[in-house]
């Protein structure tokens, strides 16, 4: 830091000092500073400075200076001059100022100031190296300059040589790394040998000279090798040939290697102009990092810098290492098992290649039922898992993890039907949480009995939902009395462990729940649903999300009330172990609401209450369906009789209302319907005597009739009625005067005529007035529409079985005595409902 002072104190002094020069500019006008012995002294050398007015200026002869070290005040004297000795200079630069006061002390003048430099002598260079790049390169040199001097320190380096060889070049102490001489050293005389001398010197003194003496060869430093590869032999995974091309001539080149992860490198030499060198201890399926360098003699001269880094992975190899295979078993019923297996991944070094798929073997060794062995069954698959039902028995199992180049050696698990039975188990397991991340399992041996390995096991509790958890594991040695398990270990979650000991093909296992700490629960359990088998209700119930648990559930309680009612409450303590979310109800009051909720409590206490849920239980429906059974079984045989049926549809059609049994008449069954077929002929007649001709029509024109129910009664000899006039209307009168004059139909009593119990009229009795149809003839296709209203009150009812109807009285003066035109029906001698349309008003 001195150093770079002093460097910008001189800069600023000739910045600042040089255009005072030129312009002729005193800058100490009032006075001087001097500094003895010298402005530039030796680290540790004492200074005395002075300040001295100058007198020609006119000064009082008494004044007061100051000086100031640094901007620091280190003396005040009242006089015209002021002198101080300072001892305690550092190396670097040190500026000193004299300053006047005026104005009773409140006002500074400046009057002149200096720097001391303190430094050292500089030391003898050392380590003085050279090299040359490339045969075709220059000569640079290099050297460690000792001490810093903290002042300006030229070097001075010659280079003498062969031939008359003398080379001077100065450099300052602010270059750093090699210095380029500028010449190049022919390969003509390798052994020439060439002296190089550097010597420091600064103001305070200079170095004695150090020298070196080296050949070409000893100094040339080769370019780095370049078009690096590697060649495998024939696809090998281990045996590679690496190749490169030198720069220049070389005689001695060094390759080094490692893996991409590692750390230190193999090393190989490589003698000669080769260029090319043999591996033979690769490891397949790895990735390696290669360089070259090379020098151009065997013992002497410069290494050439590293080669560019070549990265390469090595062909896949038959894998080498054994599967770390697990199972696990689930009882299906009906002589049935499921069997899941799990295992680990390879390392990369086992694995040696990209692992595509698994082989499986199941081999039944014995049946459930004395079956013996069975044939071999394998099957392949990509996960870490399988799970496979088959039928209860003793297996063997093999486990292959399979490549590009081969399987690896499979492993053999066995599993008996006994599973753990019949084999001592390990003592006294116990789960302490350790932290948040992590817990410590301890157990003791099983009683007198060798073991050859233990198997702890771990996985989330099934119970906290989500289904069956894939377990983790761990093998330990029979000497281990305690394992930390902190892979896949959550906070505040529950865990089942289980540990398992082997004693060659048995083993004995012990399990228990543990958890990383807990919490009272955030949330209850929800009633899912109740089912009442006879006078027992079930009670099923979901699981609290394991995220809200907060550790390991031990028991549950349901809780039952009446609702309603200030009874108490019915608690019912549930261990969850032994639930399996479901508890029986007994002696609930059928009819009776209840109201259910549970909670779920952990070691740390009961959490809230689930949501509410209200039952009710129904009657019992046992003797109600009895009852209706056996009254269909007696209704079933009374009805099996035939005079019952008989009598009971009478009563029945009997007690029918009216408007369930009526029905719109079918006018083709009617009276006049039926005997029409009698009258088409003579109708026939009369129509042929009509000169008027007819149009044709598609489409017959359909008749209206609209029936007017009669409300006083109806009197046959009486007065005409209102609504029924005696005479034709005027309108008629106006088509009679256009048209020839129609013979009129005398006039006929309808009840008469159609048998509606009237008196009968004979053949030549005229009607009475009143009861005539006002008639008008309108050209029509098969009916006169002369009838716009006819009584309901003159239709005639369905004929009895002794009733008889004069085909001659039925139509004696309505139709027979009219000229018709010829009738068209559709059919002949049917009258069907499209034709007619009858509107009630």
């Amino acid at each position: 830091m001195a150093h770079s002072v002093s460097i910008y104190s001189v800069a600023f002094k000739l910045i600042t000092i040089c255009p005072l020069i030129q312009a002729n500019i005193d800058v100490c006008k009032r006075g001087d500073v001097t500094v003895s012995p010298a402005r530039t002294v030796v680290f540790g050398s004492p200074v005395t400075v002075s300040c001295c007015l100058k007198p020609e200026r006119g000064y009082p002869t008494v004044n007061k200076l100051v000086l100031y070290k640094n901007n620091s005040r280190i003396k005040s004297q009242q006089n015209s001059s002021i002198s101080v000795r300072v001892s305690d200079l550092v190396q670097g630069t040190t500026l000193f100022v004299c300053k006047l006061l005026c104005g009773g002390d409140r006002e500074e003048v400046r009057v002149c100031g200096a720097e001391v430099t303190v430094g050292i002598a500089p030391e003898q260079p050392q380590n003085i190296s050279c090299i040359q790049a490339g045969e075709h390169g220059t000569v640079s040199c290099v050297w460690s300059k000792g001490r810093p001097t903290h002042l300006y320190t030229a070097y001075t380096l010659w280079l003498r040589g062969p031939k008359g060889l003398n080379l001077q070049r100065v450099f300052d102490d602010r270059c750093h790394g090699y210095q380029d001489l500028g010449i190049n050293l022919s390969p003509e005389s390798p052994e020439s040998v060439y002296t190089v001398a550097v010597v420091a010197e600064n103001s305070l003194g200079s170095s004695a000279p150090n020298t070196l003496q080296f050949t070409f060869v000893d100094v040339v430093k080769p370019w780095a090798p370049t078009d690096v590869e590697i060649t495998f032999h024939n696809s090998s995974a281990v045996n590679c040939t690496v190749r490169w091309k030198d720069q220049g001539q070389v005689w001695l080149s060094h390759l080094r290697y490692r893996l991409v992860s590692g750390v230190s490198w193999k090393q190989a030499n490589v003698t000669g102009r080769r260029g090319s060198y043999n591996l033979y201890d690769l490891k397949p399926f790895t990735e390696y990092e290669f360089q070259i360098s090379s020098k151009m003699h065997p013992v002497r001269g410069l290494w050439s810098d590293w080669s560019s880094l070549l990265r390469r992975r090595t062909p896949e190899g038959e894998p080498i290492g054994m599967l770390d295979v697990w199972f696990l078993t689930q009882d299906l019923g009906s002589n049935t098992q499921n069997i899941s297996l799990f295992w680990k991944n390879l390392s990369s070094s086992e694995a040696r290649g990209t692992i595509l798929r698994y082989q499986v073997t199941f081999q039944r060794v014995t049946g459930g039922e004395g079956a013996g062995p069975s044939t071999p069954e394998t099957f392949f698959t990509q996960h870490n898992s399988c799970s496979r039902a088959v039928p209860k028995g003793d297996y063997t199992i093999t486990v292959s993890a399979l490549n590009a180049k081969g399987r690896s050696p499979p492993t053999r698990i066995n599993i008996t039907h006994l599973g753990c039975a019949g084999s001592p188990a390990p003592g006294r397991l116990e789960v302490k949480a350790e932290g948040t991340g992590s817990v410590v399992v301890q157990w003791e041996h099983p009683l007198q009995q060798p073991i050859d390995q233990y198997l702890l096991e771990w996985h989330e509790d099934p119970a906290r939902g989500g289904g069956f958890p894939r377990p983790r594991w761990l093998r330990l040695p029979p000497s281990e009395l305690k394992a930390v398990i902190s892979e896949s270990i959550g906070p505040e979650t529950c865990y089942r462990v289980s540990l398992y000991a082997f004693a060659g093909a048995r083993r004995g296992c012990s399990s228990v729940l543990g958890s990383t700490g807990s919490r009272v629960p955030l949330s209850g359990p929800e009633v899912s649903g109740t089912t009442t088998q006879g006078k027992v209700v079930w009670v099923t119930w979901s699981a609290v999300p394991a995220h809200q648990q907060m550790g390991c559930i031990l028991r549950y309680r349901l809780y039952v009330r009446q609702r309603g009612s200030a009874s108490s409450t019915l608690v019912f303590e549930i261990p969850a172990g032994a639930s399996q979310n479901s508890h029986p109800l007994e002696n609930l009051t059928p009819g009776v609401a209840y109201i259910l909720w549970l909670t779920a409590s952990t070691e740390a206490g009961e959490g809230p209450a689930g949501r509410e849920e209200l039952l009710v239980l129904e009657a019992d429906r046992s003797s109600l369906v009895g009852l209706t059974v056996s009254i269909a079984v007696l209704a079933v045989g009374i009805f099996s009789v035939k005079q019952i049926r008989r009598k009971t549809t009478s009563l029945v059609a009997i007690l029918k209302p009216r408007w369930l049994s009526s029905r719109v008449p079918d006018p083709a069954n009617s009276t006049w319907a039926k005997t029409y077929s009698f009258l088409e002929d003579e109708m026939q007649h009369h129509s042929d005597q009509l000169p008027v001709t007819w149009p044709s029509s598609e489409e017959p024109e359909t008749l209206t009739i609209k029936e007017v129910l009669h409300r006083g009664g109806f009197a046959p000899h009486g007065p005409t009625r209102k609504g029924f006039p005696a005479q034709e209307p005027t309108r008629e009168a106006g088509d009679r005067a256009a048209s020839p004059t129609p013979p009129r139909c005398p006039q006929v009593d309808p009840y008469g005529t159609m048998g509606s119990g009237g008196p009968e009229p004979t053949g030549t009795q005229p009607a009475p007035a009143g009861s005539l149809l006002a008639m008008t003839v309108v050209t029509v296709d098969y009916l006169p529409t002369a009838m716009d209203y006819l009584s309901s009150a003159i239709l005639p009812s369905d004929p009895g079985p002794t009733e008889t109807v004069k085909i001659e009285d039925l139509f004696p003066s309505i139709f027979l005595k009219i000229p018709f035109q010829p009738v068209a029906f559709p059919s002949p001698g049917k009258l069907t409902l499209d034709r007619v349309r009858i509107n009630v008003v």
